[in-house]
């Protein structure tokens, strides 16, 4: 289902950049992207606001704030090729950026996949336009990237952050909490049964109850 979000999403993004680099030329193209939708703004809102889509759908969830300086970053990194630094239009800095305008997404996923994500969005944007000349092609394959590369995130989004265990005088674990991705708990029973439950923002790795015959004493 994740795979299946992150596809529509990245076919959704591909048509809103494109539609912000149209001219309203009636030889346009994809001629059946109506003229109201040519405008700059659909690309530099309607991008960053299908990829915040896709992430939240996939179960990365981060604190409330996040969404909003993520979306106004990619915003601003949507808007400039960075020519006014480089003299020329530099579609590796351009993917670069826009990927890094999701760094606050750290509080949710690991800051490396972040940082793992910008670059590959950053060369694929550089190498894409360099084997493409096509208005249309270079667009689209650039828009559908930032959605497409979210597929990344999917790989670490599953892990804990925080792993606290507590034991009682004996040396019996009576309590283990994880907290981030996946929010767990663990009770033990005198019997040696573990109970493991797992309320996830993400899809468990583990649920149900585990059972083992001893645990060893402390």
């Amino acid at each position: 289902m994740k795979i299946l979000i992150i596809l529509i999403g990245t076919i959704i993004s591909a048509i809103l950049y494109r539609c912000g680099g149209m001219s309203k030329d009636d030889t346009a193209k994809p001629e059946w992207i109506p003229k109201w939708a040519r405008q700059r703004l659909v690309r530099r809102w309607g991008c960053p606001l299908v990829s915040l889509l896709v992430l939240f759908l996939i179960g990365i969830q981060p604190a409330w704030w996040v969404y909003p300086v993520v979306f106004l970053l990619a915003w601003l990194m949507t808007t400039t090729y960075w020519d006014e630094v480089f003299g020329y239009d530099n579609f590796y800095a351009h993917g670069f950026m826009i990927g890094l305008a999701y760094l606050p997404y750290m509080v949710a996923v690991t800051w490396w996949i972040l940082i793992l994500r910008a670059l590959v969005l950053g060369l694929f944007m550089g190498i894409w336009c360099r084997i493409f000349e096509n208005d249309v092609v270079e667009e689209m394959g650039r828009g559908a990237a930032i959605v497409a590369t979210l597929i990344l995130l999917l790989f670490v989004s599953g892990c804990a952050s925080t792993l606290n265990a507590k034991y009682d005088s004996e040396g019996r674990l009576i309590g283990l909490n994880a907290s981030g991705q996946q929010e767990s708990s663990v009770k033990q029973d005198a019997d040696g049964t573990v109970e493991y439950k797992m309320n996830n923002k993400q899809e468990p790795l583990i649920k149900d109850v585990i059972s083992i015959n001893a645990l060893k004493e402390n």
